[in-house]
């Protein structure tokens, strides 16, 4: 059922959008709920998710039974099943798994209770309209940030307004606490960076070029330089030389 929306993608049976807008490339699977939505070129949204105050990228994918509120998803990033996210910006080129916690709501232990009931009108107990809203857009006015090129494994929990640099591949099962530099490798719980993938100098260039900002048809017609197994410096310097140009021709 549609409600006050520019859609003209696919829509799987017995779904839900309003404030919906997405070209007929796109697709939403069956039994799904998208509110106030942008969806880029070819973006997917699986069944039985809900997604809402969200911005869809070029080639996006969410997969089924995800919950999803006030992401930005960059080109060509896939989120897995099973994964509730709030409040987050991902970068290009990101892959990430499935059962993932990313952004969620903080409770202060230091008050005199954790629950939420004296500002959320929601609970009946607090009527103070005002504070309830008010609240709740400052608990999220400092989004997650992931940048592009991230990998993140199965079943990882990223704490609210942490920010996660291009480049780094965070473990199955990890719990993200804190800041993460780039190229960085994390694992554990809480997460520990075990090695970063590139030497500095390596991952100096390679914050300079941003090769994710690539047409992806200078992407395709290079492909060998992603297919090379331990980047060689005559690859790096191939890519930095198409990224210099590229930038240029986009002046």
């Amino acid at each position: 059922m549609i409600y006050n929306s520019n859609y003209d993608g696919f829509l799987g049976e017995n779904s839900l959008i309003k404030n919906v807008e997405g070209d007929n490339s796109t697709k939403i699977f069956a039994n799904t709920r998208v509110f106030n939505t942008y969806l880029g070129h070819k973006s997917t949204i699986g069944d039985f998710s809900t997604v809402r105050e969200s911005k869809l990228g070029e080639k996006t994918s969410i997969q089924r039974y995800c919950d999803i509120w006030r992401l930005e998803l960059g080109r060509y990033s896939c989120i897995g099943r099973v994964s509730t996210i709030q409040a987050t910006k991902i970068g290009a080129f990101c892959a990430l798994s499935w059962n993932l916690k990313i952004g969620g709501d903080d409770h202060d232990y230091k008050m005199l209770t954790t629950h939420p009931f004296w500002h959320d009108v929601a609970w009946g107990i607090s009527d103070d309209v005002v504070l309830s809203q008010k609240y709740h857009e400052k608990e999220y006015c400092e989004p997650c940030e992931i940048g592009n090129d991230v990998w993140i494994g199965a079943g990882v929990s990223i704490c609210r307004n942490v920010k996660i640099g291009d480049g780094c591949v965070i473990g199955a099962g990890a719990v993200i606490t804190k800041d993460i530099e780039p190229y960085s490798i994390v694992v554990g719980v809480p997460g520990k960076v075990i090695k970063r993938r590139f030497s500095d100098n390596v991952i100096e260039r390679l914050l300079k070029a941003k090769w994710w900002n690539l047409p992806i048809n200078t992407i395709r017609e290079n492909l060998s330089l992603f297919r090379d197994q331990h980047l060689s410096e005559e690859n790096l310097i191939l890519l930095e030389e198409i990224c210099s140009i590229n930038n240029i021709q986009n002046i």
